[in-house]
């Protein structure tokens, strides 16, 4: 049972739970989850079962795609509909013609300062410690990518949007940012993670019976976004015994596609039987790996 499921994870429910609650009702040794939502949250949570916890941190970084629902004129001190009311604004002359002026600008790749309520640590301490007792500290901006943001919906006060971004994008500062962009001040007070990289929201299953009824996805699945090189079984069990090999000397079985490879990300290490055993990377002309799959070495032949 090692696999990855696409969870509906529901609004009011931590990520950490709700990747708990899938352990328990599976009867799993471990799950992780890859990707955090908010608790308000709610929609595709990439649950990561027993040995595919091994693979979250690269399922984390697939791009995401939202819908999200931001109030306007109220800023929160949370950014959501949790938090304190700090200011409030007029609405009444804000029209779509202003909203698409304003969400046009956040299109393409930005800084974005994370919200003080999140996990972010800063000296080992998480920021939404430090903002419950009060304390605002200065936050580094950090490099974002918003691929687009489509207008689906706008009835005052409520603006709905569709949004395909990076990892580490939080969709609560967007619409903070929003709001003071549009001078009336906005929180989100709905969010609903629509996608994960190829991972739909139509295909994934809840905390329910439907759960129990789930073969998950297989990490060779999971990870198929990600280039694989196939190797023949000797050079296979080198890298899997911890040798190092030079990429240019590698003896692959799928030679047409690794002239294509992109030698600056990961990929899938398979060995002559196609079964998936490491991620790997290349650094300075040598190939090494990332992440071991496996739990037992292969003997080298």
């Amino acid at each position: 049972m090692d696999f990855v499921v696409n969870l509906n994870k529901p609004s009011n429910i931590s990520s950490h739970r709700a990747a708990n609650e899938v352990r328990k009702i599976l009867g799993a040794k471990k799950a992780g989850h890859a990707g955090t939502l908010d608790p308000l949250a709610e929609g595709v949570l990439l649950v990561c079962i027993n040995e595919a916890t091994k693979i979250s941190r690269f399922l984390s970084g697939l791009d995401k795609e939202y819908k999200a629902v931001i109030c306007l004129g109220q800023k929160t001190d949370t950014y959501d509909s949790e938090g304190k009311i700090l200011r409030t604004g007029d609405i009444s002359g804000v029209g779509l013609a202003d909203i698409e002026d304003v969400v046009r600008g956040f299109i393409g790749e930005i800084n974005q300062i994370p919200p003080m309520f999140s996990a972010i640590k800063s000296s080992g301490k998480p920021l939404y410690k430090l903002a419950r007792r009060g304390i605002v500290i200065e936050r580094r901006p950090r490099k974002v990518r918003i691929s687009d943001i489509e207008i689906l919906d706008f009835r005052k006060p409520l603006l709905v949007l569709g949004i395909r971004c990076s990892k580490g994008t939080y969709i609560r500062s967007l619409a903070d940012d929003i709001g003071e962009s549009l001078g009336t001040g906005a929180h989100m007070c709905g969010l609903v993670r629509t996608r994960v990289g190829k991972f739909d929201l139509k295909d994934s299953v809840s905390i329910d019976r439907e759960l129990i009824r789930c073969n998950g996805i297989p990490m060779d699945k999971a990870l198929a976004g990600m280039e694989e090189i196939v190797l023949d079984d000797r050079t296979s069990s080198r890298l899997r015994n911890g040798q190092v090999v030079y990429f240019s000397s590698l003896n692959v079985l799928n030679f047409k596609s690794i002239a294509n490879i992109d030698k600056s990300g990961f990929f899938r290490l398979k060995d002559g039987s196609g079964e998936l055993f490491a991620i790997g990377t290349i650094s300075d002309g040598w190939i090494k790996i990332a992440r071991n799959l496996l739990t037992k070495p292969k003997a080298i032949f």
